[in-house]
């Protein structure tokens, strides 16, 4: 068995060698050295001619820093529109972090408990921080929750495309687009218990800034429930 000094002693003889400005192919009795795969490709290689073999593009996810939830996020209640979690813990993206032709994907799920005149419920996606401060990505409409409903499971899925990035201020162009799922206990049947929202147009954000994607909810009784239990953020390129 060869040792590994006499492996690099030998591994030097397949350093790039120059002649005449250009590089040098391996001779044979180098090539014999080789593993036969790797001959394999060379040769493949060498006859492709001015289309030389390429490594192919995947998109991959990549979830960012402290999305998962280690614990129930603080259950929301009321009328008025609020954060299902907090942004800047678990879906903010900092400033300069767009780029052209990036899709952001959120996945939340969690539990849900209905008064016994439950009202409605309207979904926000918001660019932002806070509901206050944050850019509508398209508000869904309002769509009518189940009287009673107690501890129901819900699930919600968004996709946020950067269209463009431009120059400080809103000259950056975004699109979304989800949809909200929850039991036949918690969301009248008649809507088939899913609920679409998102971008009818290209809406304008600061990618310079601060951000991040939230979901606004509006709860129709002050006694109505959410609590997230889980929340996923990811950038699939």
């Amino acid at each position: 068995m060869l040792t590994l000094e006499q492996l690099e002693r030998k591994a030097v003889i397949f350093e790039p060698q120059h002649e005449n400005g250009k590089y040098q192919r391996l001779g044979d009795d180098e090539l014999k050295q080789l593993p036969p795969s790797v001959r394999e490709w060379l040769a493949k290689s060498r006859n492709a001619g001015p289309n030389p073999i390429r490594m192919g593009y995947t998109p991959y996810r990549t979830m960012i820093d402290g999305s998962i939830l280690s614990d129930n996020a603080t259950a929301i209640t009321g009328t008025a529109e609020a954060s299902l979690w907090p942004v800047a813990d678990y879906s903010g993206i900092g400033p300069n972090t767009l780029r052209s032709g990036q899709i952001w994907h959120v996945l939340a799920w969690g539990i849900m408990t209905n008064h016994s005149a439950a009202g409605n419920i309207t979904i926000t996606p918001r660019w932002g921080t806070t509901v206050g401060g944050g850019i509508s990505l398209g508000a869904s409409a309002a769509t009518a929750l189940v009287n009673s409903a107690t501890t129901q499971p819900w699930r919600l899925e968004y996709s946020l495309m950067v269209r463009k990035v431009g120059l400080s201020g809103l000259n950056t162009t975004v699109v979304g687009n989800g949809k909200f799922e929850a039991t036949v206990a918690a969301i009248a049947a008649a809507t088939g218990n899913v609920i679409v929202f998102g971008s009818t147009a290209a809406v304008s954000i600061d990618a310079h800034a601060s951000g991040g994607i939230l979901m606004g909810m509006t709860l129709g009784h002050a006694s109505d429930t959410m609590t997230t239990m889980g929340v996923i953020v990811e950038n699939s390129n």
